[in-house]
């Protein structure tokens, strides 16, 4: 089982089963063999539009519409189950500038006529997209545009260029950022505008991408004419318009896709005999392990309206794309039998392309620096968890285990658990608990993290579940070895180990969020040079790269509940990739904290180091440690 299957109640398995179905008998094998061989995100219209026609028909092609513009009223986890059947079934993916991109702007800001007329066209494939956005002077800078648009009775008259557009050379439509005004502040003059791109005066240049194919265009307007009622929004308001539609672009479920492709390498790496090479097979389990930890912030986040999401999934999904392609190429490299598989005969061409995965749609340096306004500039948390109802539980926690940091740990737990009953915590009533489950003990795990409180919390949970007698709840100084050895069967023993990496993965969780708060007010209030440190980009950067760290482990943690709650089969392959995103965000987040407080942070005077080393300690406990 996956971390998906344990999020989905009946109906949605009836859902997935539906969509299987569906796939297996109307996805051409050749549509299949295509997406497999594609060298870029982009795929060929030749394949995508008479793809879009057959989902049109069943009426599954805009599954992120409202209802009444034609989409199918799915469910935020169905769209995530749809996507991720897709992928799985290696359908080509739909261009993204029509259905996902203009069409939400359209019916955010459109007319009721511009509605009318375009979104049907869109829907069915008969429109096909392109963006004009990039200039040759305004790439991620924007708003820096120059390409001019005077008005002229009715129309605009357009004059100028746009560059690394995808697809024009296929497009039909164009959606346009103009400058109608040079005044006051530059996003203040610029107009959002349709166009046809067989309007007389446009003419499309090809750019030969890195790998020699033909992807991108610059495309020349002289003296282009467009009708006014082909503006979106009003006259000088474009900026407000695109960036409504860049959360579209940034935003988005890259862990489909990207599962689907380490599931090619996998078969791959089998098939030649590459996952036998030294440390092959632990470089596609560290891959998996992120891509996991992807997807857990994903699901986490499926009905949230974090501003950070969409920047934060740009910057985790192409990232990882990209070591995969790199990845890909190294296994082509080591490989001396041929023909190669699909995934691999195309690994070259595919990792030039998507080296623009981190440039297109605002790079990732773009990215990192809306994240560290919006999150260390207000020290916004890296993660909260959506358990609201347990929001008074996990806060009076915190409360008292800061009281307790820095206690020895026998008169830390003789001090703190049976006087919250902390020991019948998380554990069955049956066996002496008080009734409350696996949620409850993942919290105190976390925030044992957070106060830096070392506790044998984590053996003292998996043994007590395992003894099963009459109420008795195990010592608190079992060993973890002793723990593990409770189980009657290899299954509950494999479970035992699996729990014990979960809740020890969720305490790494709470230590790095502590060390990365800690490392955030430092950065604001030490200044360097006349100013805060934290206002230098290189800084700001690497305490981004620790928020997303925190916010992996964190989101996993958070999905980690049915895992523990029942001996469930998944629960091994979901510990690994626990224990190896904590240890990841054990080195990112202590490292960098280290970093950031400079030589005060390789003294012992600060918590930091207690933390650093104790999630250290931790990680280093399981599979990749």
């Amino acid at each position: 089982m996956t971390m998906l299957d344990y999020l989905m109640a009946d109906e949605d398995r009836a859902f997935r089963d539906e969509v299987r179905a569906f796939l297996a008998d109307e996805l051409p094998p050749e549509f299949r063999r295509r997406t497999r061989r594609a060298t870029s995100v982009f795929h060929d219209p030749a394949v995508t539009l008479p793809w879009q026609r057959l989902l049109h028909a069943r009426g599954w092609a805009a599954p992120d519409w409202p209802v009444e513009y034609g989409g199918p009223g799915w469910s935020d986890l169905q769209r995530y189950i749809f996507a991720t059947e897709c992928a799985a079934a290696r359908a080509p993916s739909l261009a993204p500038m029509g259905l996902k991109m203009v069409a939400p702007v359209i019916m955010h800001h459109g007319s009721d006529q511009q509605k009318a007329e375009l979104l049907p066209r869109i829907l069915s494939g008969e429109d096909y997209w392109c963006q004009g956005y990039s200039e040759p002077g305004a790439g991620s800078d924007l708003a820096s545009l120059q390409l001019r648009a005077v008005g002229d009775g009715d129309d605009y008259i357009l004059n100028g260029s746009k560059i690394w557009t995808t697809h024009a050379h296929f497009a039909h439509r164009m959606f346009c950022l103009v400058r109608t005004s040079s005044e006051g502040r530059r996003q203040a003059g610029i107009t959002f505008l349709l166009l046809d791109m067989a309007s007389p005066g446009i003419s499309v240049v090809p750019i030969p991408t890195l790998a020699g194919e033909h992807e991108f265009n610059q495309i020349f307007f002289d003296d282009v004419r467009v009708p006014k009622n082909q503006r979106l929004g009003d006259e000088n308001e474009g900026w407000s318009v695109a960036k409504h539609l860049l959360s579209f672009e940034r935003g988005g479920r890259y862990a489909p896709g990207i599962l689907a492709q380490l599931d090619d390498l996998r078969e791959a790496a089998l098939a030649t005999g590459w996952i036998d090479g030294p440390g092959h097979a632990d470089r596609l389990a560290e891959r998996a392990a992120a891509i996991t930890g992807l997807q857990a912030i994903e699901l986490t986040g499926l009905a949230t309206s974090d501003p950070i999401r969409p920047s934060a999934l740009k910057i985790l999904g192409t990232e990882e794309m990209q070591r995969l392609d790199a990845l890909a190429i190294d296994m082509t490299a080591g490989i001396d039998a041929r023909p190669l598989p699909d995934i691999l005969e195309v690994a070259v061409p595919r990792y030039l392309n998507n080296r623009a995965a981190t440039i297109f749609g605002g790079t990732n340096e773009i990215q990192r620096d809306i994240i560290a306004r919006l999150a260390i500039e207000s020290a916004a948390a890296p993660f909260d968890p959506s358990e609201d109802d347990l929001a008074i539980f996990r806060e009076t926690l915190a409360r008292f285990f800061e009281q307790q940091a820095g206690k020895r740990t026998d008169a830390a737990w003789s001090d703190l658990v049976p006087p919250l009953g902390l020991d019948a915590i998380g554990v069955p009533a049956e066996l002496g608990g008080i009734g409350s489950g696996a949620r409850e003990a993942l919290i105190v795990a976390s925030e044992l993290g957070r106060a830096g409180l070392v506790l044998p919390w984590a053996t003292h949970w998996v043994a007590t579940r395992l003894k099963g007698e009459g109420g008795q709840l195990a010592p608190a100084a079992v060993t973890r070895e002793a723990a593990i050895d409770l189980a009657p069967d290899d299954a509950t023993r494999c479970w035992a180990r699996a729990a014990l990496a979960i809740l020890d993965a969720a305490e790494i969780a709470g230590l790095c969020r502590t060390m990365y708060e800690d490392a955030v007010q430092h950065a604001r209030t030490r200044s360097q040079f006349g100013r805060p440190i934290a206002d230098f980009q290189v800084l700001r950067h690497r305490l981004v790269d620790m928020h997303l760290a925190v916010k992996k482990a964190g989101a996993l943690t958070d999905l980690a509940t049915p895992l523990l709650a029942d001996i469930a089969p998944g629960a091994t392959e979901f510990a690994e990739a626990s224990a190896r995103v904590a240890r990841e965000a054990a080195r990112t987040v202590g490292e960098g904290a280290v970093q950031i407080h400079g030589a005060m942070g390789l003294t012992d005077e600060l918590r930091l180091a207690r933390f650093f080393r104790r999630a250290m300690g931790l990680s280093h406990r399981w599979p990749g440690g």
